[in-house]
């Protein structure tokens, strides 16, 4: 399970790594609405939208020659690190090694690019699961993530009764709400329900936005964000206007909890921190980024992922004309159809909170499940935020104002808190600010997304969707509003 979250965050860091590492010597067709026959059982449907992945992106998609779209080997890395060295070496340049650096760490992701009218020019896709889940062993059969989730889901509701919305996170969300339309309608056509529960997870919870934003919540019954993008991220907020960073302590942080339960990982991490690598790095890092970030945007960053427009929905509003000048050099540089769905999204997350109050008034019911105090990717400004490893727990928590990673809120505002009740025990969090606080659950140590198969964490997910009463936190005594995890997602009160 770690190994698959490893992988999936090297992939798109896996430039920045290089640079610190070898250069010391110089992101479905739409189903016509049909009423649902009368229910013949009382198990309400789950739509599970999973989150960004680049496991099942797909180079060539439906032809013969379709392959991973993203495939690492390491000859072509030992190859690129020697062209690297030698270059760095014999030319006496950081830059020309760097440039070694860009065009491997491009030639590696080239096949994720999408150009500027949502295309691909790779024909990379992802397959899409359109029945339900049941018909699809390697689903029934997902132990981690939204697999597990799903496996779960399967296991208490059955297998006719779970649908899994696997999309291609790249494209527009509301091209990817037209494909959850098309599972939402499915699955209360074939299950004789009018109303479905919706599981949003990670990259899910912005497409999840677009659906309701594109088709309203008419089929909604609950919808539980976890670990989701419904509130944007701020690692998108900070690559995008180039405020990429590199600190020796949060290099640490995330280096030291990702081996926590490897003792000897764990020490050989802390003996790099004893003898200074981590400061070398950062020393290294910044030298690069201060002179040499343009190569990095120009060569890699801009073209790979400058056009995936969910991208540019996760990004802060403050920061969406920065991002578009850094990005691109300003809004005249990119096309109007792009800007115009670019700044669609913005429009549609600005909408987001008056569109779930008002689902919840009309009767619906909706849960926040954020994870935090977990470290972050080191290498943008932001990465000292507490999280769950890939997202922020202040945006996955719907605006919570959370401690730094390592750090507590400090005395003066807890003595000043407006609802001691919504301060974490452990001083971390204050609930208060949430935009949805009497819905949100915050898990210390709450890993993304989580709910892997067989854990007590998918426990308290299969509680939520099958609950005939609240699901607001409190509600059952074994989940209060805050919460503690751990690496083996058992689940308990935070104390």
């Amino acid at each position: 399970m770690k190994r698959n979250r490893l992988r999936r965050m090297v992939s798109i860091l896996l430039s920045l790594v290089l640079c610190l590492t070898v250069l010391t010597p110089a992101f479905a067709e739409e189903t016509p609405a049909q009423e649902p026959a009368a229910a013949s059982c009382e198990v309400v449907p789950v739509v599970v939208v999973r989150g960004m992945s680049f496991n099942g992106l797909t180079q060539a998609i439906g032809t013969e020659e379709e392959r991973p779209a993203f495939e690492f080997e390491i000859g072509p890395l030992l190859k690129a690190l020697a062209r690297v060295a030698w270059k760095g070496v014999t030319r006496m340049s950081a830059r020309a090694a760097l440039e070694e650096v860009a065009d491997y760490a491009y030639d590696l992701m080239k096949a994720l690019t999408i150009n500027d009218d949502g295309t691909s020019p790779y024909g990379t896709g992802m397959h899409d699961y359109p029945e339900a889940a049941g018909n699809y062993p390697d689903l029934c059969e997902g132990i981690p993530d939204e697999l597990g989730l799903t496996h779960s889901c399967i296991d208490a509701f059955g297998g006719d009764h779970v649908y899994y919305v696997n999309y291609d996170w790249r494209v527009d969300p509301y091209i990817i709400a037209d494909q959850i339309h098309a599972s939402v309608e499915r699955a209360v056509r074939e299950t004789g329900h009018d109303k479905v529960n919706l599981v949003c997870c990670s990259m899910g919870g912005i497409m999840s936005v677009a659906y309701l934003t594109k088709y309203g919540y008419e089929r909604m019954n609950k919808v539980l964000f976890m670990s989701s993008t419904f509130c944007g991220a701020q690692v998108a907020s900070d690559c995008l206007t180039g405020r990429l960073e590199i600190d020796d302590q949060v290099l640490y942080d995330f280096f030291d909890t990702l081996t926590v339960d490897n003792k000897a990982g764990n020490l050989a991490i802390k003996a790099l921190k004893f003898i200074g690598v981590f400061r070398l790095l950062e020393k290294l890092g910044t030298a690069i980024l201060d002179k040499d970030i343009d190569l990095i945007y120009d060569r890699v960053l801009v073209p790979i992922y400058g056009y995936m427009l969910p991208l540019w929905g996760l990004c802060m509003p403050e920061d969406f004309d920065a991002g578009l000048d850094y990005m691109f050099g300003g809004k005249d540089k990119v096309s109007a159809d792009f800007l115009a769905k670019a700044q669609a999204l913005q429009e549609m997350m600005a909408g987001r909170d008056a569109l779930l109050n008002d689902m919840i008034a009309s009767g619906r019911e909706i849960a926040v499940v954020s994870g935090y105090n977990q470290p972050l990717n080191p290498v943008y400004e932001s990465a000292g935020w507490s999280g769950d490893r890939i997202l922020e727990a202040y945006q996955t928590s719907g605006f919570a104002t959370v401690a730094k990673y390592g750090e507590t809120l400090s005395d003066d505002y807890i003595a000043n808190a407006a609802d001691p009740a919504l301060i974490s025990p452990d001083h971390c969090v204050d609930l208060s600010t949430a935009h949805f606080k009497d819905y949100t659950y915050m898990v210390r140590n709450g890993p993304h997304v989580a709910c892997s198969y067989g854990t007590e964490y998918a426990a308290f997910l299969i509680w939520m969707l099958s609950t005939t009463t609240s699901i607001k936190p409190g509600t059952d005594a074994r989940y209060p509003h805050f919460l503690e995890s751990n690496n083996a997602m058992e689940l308990h009160p935070l104390k």
